[in-house]
């Protein structure tokens, strides 16, 4: 186990020294999206609360409108409120930085699931993290929110079909909420998809995985992606007009 968590500092280390500049105190991602929506975005947020106000309506931009409407606030983020007090261009950086940080670990997470070496975990989480899909859509920060909970969508599922344990039934489940939580659609349909294709895989008699995984194992896999869905019900409505 120290051996894995040695794996998983890396993991996350490795993103840190990639993007060590952004990691520097006082640096932030400043892109045309970031000036034009995310950075005021975050401000009106910041603004809301700092009057006093709950978290529901932002009186800015267009006259106003709710902030559940907008799923860009990512107000059930935690990651949001840890960087809330950072200045709005510091503290989105801060928080991709820290989701790439999750991507990575939680790469090298599933592989451990998927009876990889320690070194060979590292290095895919650090491929998955750093590759050119991430960096390009830095610049729209919430890509990297939504991917991040893919790696722990399928580690759960393969842990749950190796182990049985109902806890990485609720790591997917969780985790797929995650997946709409970081509130870019496109993500986190694919991520969903993909995670119940999976789980379809280990329920289907006949198929690859399914002959070592019990049934009971097999439809609680099934069952965790639909919860982990129902669990983001208040981002939906949202995410379907976008």
């Amino acid at each position: 186990m120290k051996g894995w968590r040695a794996a998983w500092f890396a993991a996350a280390l490795a993103v840190l020294a990639y993007h060590f500049r952004l990691a520097l105190p006082g640096n932030a991602l400043i892109s045309n999206d970031f000036r034009s929506l995310f950075i005021p975005l975050r401000a009106g947020l910041q603004n809301t609360l700092r009057e006093g106000s709950w978290p529901f309506w932002q009186r800015g931009m267009f006259l106003g409108y709710p902030m559940l409407g907008d799923i860009q606030f990512q107000l059930f983020n935690p990651l949001t409120w840890l960087t809330l007090p950072l200045h709005p261009a510091r503290g989105i950086t801060v928080q991709s930085l820290l989701e790439l940080c999750l991507c990575s670990v939680g790469m090298a997470f599933w592989m451990k699931q998927r009876g990889l070496k320690a070194t060979e975990a590292v290095f895919a989480g650090a491929v998955f993290a750093l590759c050119l899909k991430q960096t390009v859509h830095l610049h729209h920060w919430t890509f990297a929110a939504s991917t991040c909970a893919w790696p722990w969508m399928l580690a759960g599922l393969d842990g749950l079909a190796a182990t049985g344990r109902p806890r990485f039934a609720a790591l997917t489940a969780l985790a797929t909420a995650g997946t709409w939580i970081g509130s870019s659609p496109q993500m986190a349909y694919f991520g969903t998809g993909l995670a119940f294709l999976y789980a379809l895989s280990l329920a289907l008699p006949g198929t690859r995985c399914s002959y070592r995984v019990p049934l009971p194992r097999a439809a609680l896999a099934l069952c965790a992606v639909p919860i982990g869905i129902a669990l983001a019900a208040p981002l939906l409505l949202p995410v379907h007009e976008l």
